[in-house]
């Protein structure tokens, strides 16, 4: 029997996600599909249910997924978080991924039909993995019965009034099956692009935001936002996140040195230092990053050198 995860449903909401307007009114559009599917039905249409996000990884596509399920929670519906994974729930034995899929679905389907929940978000990540391509015969075979099971159940959710909503992320969608792909399995492809200068500095204001609050002082001050991403070209929502943390474990590393905790609304992380670790994180970005080091990715996200 399916026992959702415990998870925070506080913690991302959509106003939490850095990016240009366009990209954000495209995931509130999303949403409030789903808190009026009515609307639509009133124009002959139904609302997408089946989703593909992709891009490079780092930018935000599971980030976005958490944030528009603990939006609609946040507005009083109950929501059913399943999450698939082959590392989670593939298996070795022959003929068995495809039945414990199948049983996935029927499990979290039981608890929507029982009343237990409002809504059910699927969401598989690394979704070129189920949907990928095929290189070998016992592959093609096994994967295709894993493929024709997700491929039947999501022509099911598709086909019926229920309301479940599925995504799949991919950092890699060349990679993916386009029979998969095609219309009337996924409705709609959303592209999470690298960030620009104007989705740098709205994530760096965000960041330095969110750690000056749990601080309870400015732990971070008298710094740009728009020049730390003057500096970022090249780097995720991740990579960001990451800058400005290393810099606090910075500053606490120091603290404890001096083991003197009255140094804590004193001592603070300066522009020059986060630029600093910029520079020092850029240097290591692409030798460390697998997406990036691929020649065919590097194209339209900095050259991967």
């Amino acid at each position: 029997q399916y026992v959702p995860p415990l998870d925070d449903f506080t913690r991302p909401r959509l106003s939490d996600i850095a990016g240009n307007t366009n990209f954000k009114e495209r995931l509130e559009l999303v949403v409030e599909s789903m808190l009026r599917p009515q609307l639509y039905q009133l124009f002959g249409l139904e609302p997408d249910k089946t989703f593909l996000l992709h891009g490079p990884p780092g930018v935000g596509k599971t980030y976005a997924v958490r944030a528009m399920r603990n939006e609609l929670a946040a507005r009083g519906r109950r929501v059913l978080w399943a999450p698939y994974s082959i590392g989670n729930h593939g298996t070795a034995y022959i003929n068995m991924n495809s039945v414990i899929m199948q049983n996935f679905f029927n499990d979290t389907r039981a608890l929507i039909n029982n009343g237990a929940y409002d809504l059910r978000f699927m969401f598989f990540d690394e979704a070129e993995v189920i949907m990928g391509k095929r290189t070998s015969e016992r592959d093609h075979k096994e994967d295709k019965k894993l493929l024709n099971t997700l491929m039947t159940n999501l022509q099911d959710i598709n086909s019926h009034a229920d309301n479940t909503y599925v995504f799949f992320a991919t950092n890699f969608k060349e990679a993916m099956d386009s029979a998969a792909l095609r219309a009337g399995r996924i409705d709609s492809q959303i592209e999470f692009p690298m960030p620009d200068l104007e989705a740098r500095t709205d994530a760096y204001q965000k960041e330095i935001a969110r750690f000056n609050t749990k601080a309870g002082y400015q732990i971070i001050r008298g710094v740009e936002p728009q020049t730390l991403s003057m500096m970022s070209n090249d780097l995720t929502y991740a990579d960001i996140h990451s800058i400005v943390e290393d810099s606090i474990r910075e500053l606490l590393k120091s603290v404890l040195k001096e083991r003197d905790d009255k140094l804590i609304p004193q001592v603070y992380v300066t522009e020059r230092r986060l630029l600093e670790i910029i520079k020092e994180h850029r240097r290591e970005h692409y030798k460390n990053n697998e997406y990036f080091g691929r020649t065919q990715h590097t194209i339209g996200f900095g050259g991967g050198k």
